[in-house]
């Protein structure tokens, strides 16, 4: 009897709690870098090879950190419009050449680290800063 509810709280361990902390890691991967482009980083074809971000640092009141990115010709780039008055804002593709040192972007990363796709204006319509 004793066996048996102790393999039935393991099974629920198993199923349940697994899950989520798998869920929790997978969050955390599509989570992203959001900053400001420092700097593109060009082959000797002037083929965009990487950006440089600064992010906001993780611990209040330390100084803005630097994250280098490499680019490949999988990575998408997208851009929001500004919408009509009452309507959400949708995001347009858009080209590797768009970027522009000093936009705000928002990069989601592949399972590799490299970018996958990259969100000019850092995810808000047309790069607006948040409200404070």
């Amino acid at each position: 009897m004793k066996w048996t509810l102790l393999l039935g709280v393991a099974a629920v361990a198993l199923f349940v709690l697994a899950p989520m902390a798998m869920a929790a890691d997978h969050a955390k991967a599509d989570a992203g870098i959001r900053g400001a482009i420092k700097s593109i980083e060009t082959s000797d074809a002037k083929v965009v090879t990487g950006i440089t971000l600064t992010v906001k640092a993780k611990e209040e009141g330390a100084d803005p950190e630097t994250k280098v990115i490499k680019v490949t010709e999988k990575t998408k780039v997208q851009a929001f419009e500004k919408p009509a008055e009452g309507e959400k804002p949708a995001p347009k593709a858009g080209k590797i050449e768009d970027l522009k040192v000093g936009q705000r972007v928002s990069v989601k990363l592949a399972e590799d680290g490299t970018a996958d796709t990259i969100t000019i204006g850092g995810g808000r319509p047309g790069g607006a800063k948040k409200a404070e």
